[in-house]
């Protein structure tokens, strides 16, 4: 699937290779290609030798054709969630590299879930920064959530925001906007996503069979 490849949005960008580590979050609209991102996040990860856990969030395993590959457990937003992901991360201190799938739209539960557990300070101890990864189409819900999620955390967290081309390479809301200059001026990135081969895509889709078998 070369068309589905993360390409820079400039060659000054460091990449989507975590260093140090990171906590990666896959956040934003709803179908917005949020799990398409975190399959190839998967895929670009265990090809660069990263020691890798990945969770999902939500009561739908979107990740489930790499089971085979590696464990992906369940992060309920809860206390309990909390304490088994810093249990995971404190227990395998050789992970490089958490990612975990958030649903669609779920900002508000997420923002409660983080102060409730003190979730960044619970990671700093244990040597890991969050990275949130934002696709985003032409729709104003996209941005909308980019720019509650930028309000919020600000330079706490790193940014990777993900134009996904097949939706189009038209993004009126985001280009030129007030989040992007924010976004650009705090040194965090915008890479493209290659516009998918509907067909394979579909195809994988259906057999629950990783990207790397197209």
């Amino acid at each position: 699937m070369q068309s589905s490849q993360i390409k820079p949005h400039s060659q000054n960008n460091p990449g989507i290779i975590p260093n140090p580590k990171r906590l990666v979050m896959t956040v934003g609209d709803a179908r917005v290609g949020k799990s398409t991102t975190a399959r190839l996040l998967i895929e670009i990860y265990l090809e660069s030798q990263l020691n890798l856990r990945v969770y999902y969030s939500g009561n739908r395993n979107k990740l489930y054709a790499y089971q085979l590959l590696l464990p992906i457990a369940q992060l309920p937003l809860t206390q309990g969630g909390a304490d088994q992901l810093l249990i995971d991360l404190e227990t395998f201190s050789d992970v490089q590299v958490a990612l975990s799938d958030l649903p669609g739209q779920s900002f508000e539960e997420f923002r409660q879930f983080a102060q409730e557990v003190m979730l960044w300070d619970a990671i700093a101890q244990l040597g890991y920064r969050i990275t949130f990864v934002h696709p985003i189409s032409y729709r104003r819900d996209c941005t909308d959530y980019l720019q509650e999620l930028f309000n919020c955390y600000g330079n706490k967290a790193d940014y990777i925001i993900i134009k996904n081309l097949y939706f189009g390479d038209e993004f009126p809301y985001y280009d030129g906007s007030d989040i992007q200059q924010r976004i650009q001026a705090s040194g965090n990135n915008e890479l493209y996503l290659g516009k998918l081969w509907r067909d394979t895509y579909e195809l994988l889709e259906s057999l629950d069979s990783p990207y790397n078998y197209a």
